[in-house]
């Protein structure tokens, strides 16, 4: 079974949104997400997140395992 779009979208949307509160406070002026499957079930992201003067905070890199998927 693959995960479908719709719930791959919706898990995207959810990690975005839980980032945005950096943006709203001025923390972050913004961030660039890139993500793509790594493997078969593991979807990888990276999220570089820039001051609001323009430099480079954070790199981070991450995966997530999509649980009974073969």
């Amino acid at each position: 079974h693959r995960v479908d779009r719709r719930q791959r979208q919706m898990c995207i949307r959810d990690r975005a949104e839980a980032l945005k509160w950096l943006i709203d406070d001025g923390v972050v002026a913004r961030f660039d997400i890139s993500v793509e499957w790594v493997r078969e079930s593991f979807l990888g992201a990276q999220i570089i997140a820039y001051s609001p003067g323009g430099d480079s905070l954070h790199t981070g890199k991450y995966l997530w395992a999509w649980n009974g998927i073969n």
